[in-house]
């Protein structure tokens, strides 16, 4: 009864969840989202599919439904041991979520090698089938494990945040980032030790699962919905944007984000006015979006009466679309004879400072 009723709480809050998530998807196609998406659904079918279980005619029916359910919730961990280490390297896939990978393997194979031992820790309350662990001595210290690595890997994730960010909203986005993954991991690093100590705890640890998890899964949702940019921070240094006018090359404005750029912006006009002229002899200048150097990403969009450029430390998906949404911006905000104007005011720079920062917040520090 208590595992049904967890499992219903569980599926409520992961609908929840997806529902934020895929909101935050359609605005912007990044990966971060996407595995937060693939989390919360596993993690949601595999309370469907222990609820089916709690309702079966039959134990043997009820404990296919619970291994199913085992199946779906450690395919949840995976997916966000790669969300953890996107953020923290920029690639899903790593050393670390190949160990995830493994000890995933394992702890899934494990119930379905021990099915027939497996139906004593099957039983009936008030009518509905409810369970204990269904992991051995060996698969509750993997699962301890695997959370412990999941805990350890985000906790350094988080104290580069702290290092990084400056504003005090990142700071606490930071805070509650950290909250959702100590929430997440709290039942398996307290509740599993002890059920090696006290055999009980093996059916309290099930619906304590399946409760703080899907928490954990909604509070990273609604963070990542606030700034869907938020997971990109640590592995994408924004370094320069440039304005310049298409007519004659000019650079209108200029805003420079890292020490290591500033006195240079002026070279990167010139010499995004003369690969702009040289290209468009040859193919059209708006095909062009990304240049790539060996430490330096120029990414382009073309406007009307002026082409922008942003300069980052690495190429992205999500940095295309910012850029248009600032220089389409720009170009709404701001009257044409004020771009085109041989002498740009200080009135109209500041109009432009302005659109920079509150378009490029969500990707600063």
């Amino acid at each position: 009864m208590i595992l049904l009723l967890a499992s219903v709480l569980s599926l409520i809050i992961c609908l929840i969840a997806l529902i934020i998530l895929v909101r935050a998807r359609i605005e912007l196609k990044s990966l971060s989202i996407s595995l937060l998406i693939g989390a919360a659904g596993m993690e949601a079918i595999a309370s469907i599919t222990s609820i089916l279980g709690s309702l079966s005619s039959t134990k043997y029916m009820a404990l296919n439904y619970f291994i199913l359910s085992l199946g779906f919730f450690t395919t949840a961990l995976l997916f966000g041991i790669m969300f953890i280490e996107l953020i923290r390297t920029g690639r899903a896939t790593t050393k670390i979520t190949l160990i995830g990978a493994i000890l995933y393997g394992y702890l899934f194979m494990e119930p379905v090698t021990a099915y027939d031992s497996l139906l004593g820790n099957v039983f009936k309350v008030n009518n509905y089938w409810d369970r204990t662990s269904l992991r051995g001595a060996y698969g509750r210290i993997m699962i301890i494990l695997f959370m412990l690595i999941i805990l350890l890997d985000f906790l350094i994730v988080a104290k580069l945040y702290l290092t990084k960010t400056r504003t005090p909203e990142k700071r606490r986005m930071t805070y509650l980032f950290t909250t959702g993954i100590i929430l997440f991991a709290l039942p398996y690093l307290t509740i599993s030790p002890l059920s090696f100590i006290n055999p009980s705890f093996r059916i309290t640890i099930v619906p304590a699962q399946f409760v703080s998890s899907s928490l954990g899964w909604l509070l990273l949702s609604i963070i990542i919905a606030k700034n869907a940019y938020f997971a990109n921070l640590l592995t994408q240094t924004i370094q320069a944007f440039l304005l310049i006018r298409k007519s004659d090359g000019t650079l209108i404005y200029s805003k420079v984000f890292v020490e290591s750029m500033k006195a240079r912006e002026s070279l990167f006009a010139s010499f995004l006015t003369a690969t702009v002229s040289a290209m468009s002899e040859v193919i059209e200048v708006g095909a062009m979006k990304t240049i790539f150097f060996e430490k330096i990403v120029l990414n382009f969009a073309m406007g009307k009466t002026s082409y922008a450029a942003l300069l980052t430390d690495k190429g992205s998906s999500i940095i295309q679309p910012v850029l248009r949404d600032l220089l389409d911006e720009i170009e709404r905000s701001i009257p044409k004879e004020e771009l085109l104007s041989p002498a740009t005011e200080v009135s109209t720079l500041e109009k432009i400072d302005k659109i920079v920062e509150k378009v490029l917040y969500p990707l600063l520090p």
